[in-house]
């Protein structure tokens, strides 16, 4: 009967210990702020996408502007923007990013969130249905990473 106690025991202590490895597991990647959520419960794992990425994307008419987007392991972004040939219109946005299914949602108070997908040492601008653009400027929604 003793025996069979220590057993029962053994086994309780073997599976709660590996349950916190689980936890710290958890933990750790909370810590630095990686919010990846899969629709199926299974985990993800994303490329290593911190850093900062510049392109040039169209704007209205025949305009373009710079953008800048710099994701911080905490969930936090900056982001710049400046209309190409016009200096004064310049902005900075800073505030919180999450990461659902390989996307990025960057969340800018008074306007609606943005999309861009990860990639490998790129981000996809997608819209507001969070789709890739389809048109004949699609190669122009591609931020890369920069070195």
């Amino acid at each position: 009967m003793l025996r069979t106690i220590v057993i029962v025991f053994s086994i309780l202590l073997i599976i709660s210990c590996s349950g916190n490895k689980n936890q710290e597991k958890q933990q750790n990647t909370q810590a630095v702020g990686i919010k990846v959520e899969k629709k199926d419960s299974v985990k993800q794992e994303l490329p290593d996408y911190w850093g900062t990425y510049r392109g040039t994307i169209p704007a209205t008419g025949d305009k373009k502007i710079k953008i800048s987007i710099t994701l911080k392991r905490d969930s936090t972004f900056r982001m710049d923007t400046e209309l190409i040939g016009n200096k004064d219109h310049h902005s900075t946005y800073e505030g919180q990013y999450s990461v659902s299914d390989n996307i990025i949602s960057i969340n800018i108070k008074d306007e609606l969130p943005k999309y861009f997908m990860i990639e490998k040492n790129q981000l996809i601008m997608l819209d507001s249905d969070k789709k890739r653009v389809d048109d004949n400027k699609a190669d122009m929604y591609v931020l890369r990473r920069q070195r």
